[in-house]
């Protein structure tokens, strides 16, 4: 490195979105790593708004590493080594490897993945045919709020919606579900509630616009349950 950052364009000619892991070794500087979309020609290190994701130490000073992120379909982004300081000089070696989608595969109710209530998740949406799906399980009657919102990387339009396990093979956005919701979280997210009983539940994700990371959690609100007498929020 000879001035305060270089650039290299990833592209992703594929009609999916990829997901891959940035790893950056560095050599005699203490150097950090991000990843912006935009292509070299576009690209402006003003525009912070370009910024996807990045990294400064991953063991140490001496390596830098972005775990997980998509890359959109056909499109370049830039990947941005830079240091700490102007004039400070160094080497650094790059590496690229394709890695799964989150939590793939689950695109059908049998491989749902289990999301503990309270934790968020953090999936993608690989095609517009892709649907992911969940499972969760409450041990008391309650309110359950599912939503989803925006990962690392390019927006994702999501659409969801909740069965129990009476049916789940049976279970769409259409038809079939406990409920469903489009466009009510932030932005083109998803979010609902529904009364859940005590059981097992599922939830399907699907993208009407875009491809990449997202995050979907299922809480109870707090004061949750607080229906009868006996479970007075104090």
């Amino acid at each position: 490195i000879d001035h305060h950052y270089d650039t290299v364009t990833l592209t992703n000619a594929s009609a999916d979105a990829a997901y891959v892991q940035i790893d950056v070794n560095w050599t005699g500087v203490d150097g950090y790593v991000h990843l912006w979309n935009a292509d070299e020609v576009n690209f402006d290190p003003a525009d912070l708004a370009q910024c996807v994701v990045g990294d400064d130490d991953f063991n140490g000073t001496s390596a830098s590493q972005i775990e997980s992120v998509v890359l959109p379909p056909n499109s370049d982004s830039t990947v941005v080594l830079s240091t700490f300081g102007v004039g400070t000089t160094g080497e650094w070696a790059l590496s690229i490897t394709t890695i799964d989608a989150p939590n793939e595969p689950d695109d059908d109710y049998t491989q749902a993945t289990i999301l503990n209530l309270g934790t968020p998740d953090t999936a993608g949406i690989e095609n517009a045919t892709d649907v992911d799906w969940y499972t969760f399980t409450t041990t008391e009657a309650s309110l359950v709020r599912v939503y989803t919102e925006a990962g690392a990387g390019a927006a994702v339009d999501t659409r969801i919606w909740v069965c129990d396990d009476t049916d789940p093979a049976g279970c769409t956005f259409t038809g079939g579900n406990l409920a469903a919701d489009d466009n009510s979280g932030v932005d083109d997210y998803s979010r609902l509630a529904f009364s859940a009983d005590i059981g097992t539940y599922y939830v399907g994700v699907q993208s009407l616009g875009g491809t990449g990371v997202y995050r979907i959690e299922a809480e109870v609100p707090i004061g949750e349950p607080d229906d009868t007498w006996d479970t007075a929020t104090e």
